[in-house]
């Protein structure tokens, strides 16, 4: 790519990269291998205990900010041939799913862009214009927070529909849940079973649904952060760099979030009440995010960002309980009150 501004992209499907036609083909052909291979080790349980198969979606983002959603929307055709072939249709609709659902949703609007009238100003935002723009914000970019938003809409679709097929095949989705729940810890021995884990763990029967599907949405934001990152790193990524740290969130998620809590809270226990909690459990993911980017922002305009940083990180792996909470209610904080915009530049 020379150092010139990339084309306007209105439609997803431009190429962002322009190597050579056989070194795209490879890429693509070697990102559909990968996913499908760390895929395939997750289902036959080869890989279940190994933390490289959360990143099956890594390879399908990275060609895909690198060749552009056309190379992705190939890889992702070929993987899950693969999956198909060597695995079963059940296995390869998961995986079209849960993997390349979220990965092509990802590329798609981060690819987006356009451009704006001549000598306009850049997009505002928390911490300023946006790094990476050109001057006079000539091109705009998808913003971060609505390719989250995105996301979060797709995985709640996604965690209904399950919910909706559970409930109709068996007739109740809560003892669906819970005997799946009981199941699993019954295999990992009987004193687990006897254990206040498995009391606490049958409470947590009516968000299990927003518990799984909080954790796809970490795990596809993780895995769109890595392989734009990757592809940024090879010189391939038209897209700038600096979008997180300005991250502002779609006007529509707090009044979402407002609504699962309150039916969560006013609907009786069942199907319904079972579908708001889940849908209230993973609306707040958005926000934990956001004050992620607030605890970087501030942690940047220390003396040692990287020691807060690795500090701030172990104690929420060591205390998750009390400390996921608080980052979620800084993200609410965050999004009210704007508060990396008050503190002013760092």
């Amino acid at each position: 790519m020379n150092g010139s501004a990339p084309p306007p992209a209105g439609t997803p499907g431009h190429t962002p990269g322009k190597g050579p036609l056989t070194r795209d083909l490879v890429l693509v052909g070697l990102a559909a291998a990968a996913s499908a291979v760390l895929f395939l080790s997750l289902t036959t349980g080869m890989g279940a205990a190994s933390f490289v198969v959360h990143f099956v979606q890594l390879p399908l983002v990275f060609v895909g900010m690198a060749v552009g959603l056309g190379g992705a929307s190939m890889s992702a055709a070929l993987a899950m041939a693969v999956v198909l072939v060597f695995g079963s249709w059940m296995a390869a609709l998961t995986f079209a799913l849960i993997e390349i659902g979220p990965s092509l949703i990802a590329v798609r609007h981060a690819l987006l862009s356009r451009r704006g009238s001549p000598g306009a100003p850049a997009p505002s935002s928390p911490a300023g214009p946006s790094s990476g723009q050109p001057a006079g914000g000539s091109v705009e970019w998808y913003p971060a927070g609505a390719v989250l938003g995105r996301l979060t809409l797709y995985l709640a679709a996604l965690m209904i529909a399950a919910l909706l097929v559970v409930q109709m095949r068996t007739g109740d989705a809560h003892g669906a849940f819970a005997s799946a729940l009981a199941q699993v810890l019954a295999q990992m021995g009987p004193e687990v079973a006897q254990s206040g884990l498995f009391a606490a763990a049958g409470r947590m029967v009516a968000v299990m649904p927003g518990l799984i599907a909080g954790s796809l949405l970490l795990v596809s934001v993780l895995n769109a952060l890595a392989g734009t990152a990757l592809a940024r790193l090879q010189g391939r990524c038209p897209r700038p760099a600096g979008g997180l740290r300005t991250m502002t969130l779609p006007p529509w998620c707090l009044p979402a979030l407002a609504v699962a809590m309150a039916a969560s809270f006013l609907l009786q226990p069942g199907f319904t009440s079972m579908l708001a909690q889940s849908a209230a459990l993973l609306m707040t993911v958005p926000f934990l995010l956001l004050g992620l980017t607030l605890v970087h922002t501030l942690a940047g305009r220390s003396g040692t960002p990287r020691l807060m940083l690795a500090v701030f990180y172990l104690m929420l792996l060591l205390f998750s309980l009390p400390v996921v909470p608080i980052v979620i209610g800084i993200g609410l904080l965050e999004d009210r009150l704007r508060l990396r915009a008050r503190a002013g530049p760092g």
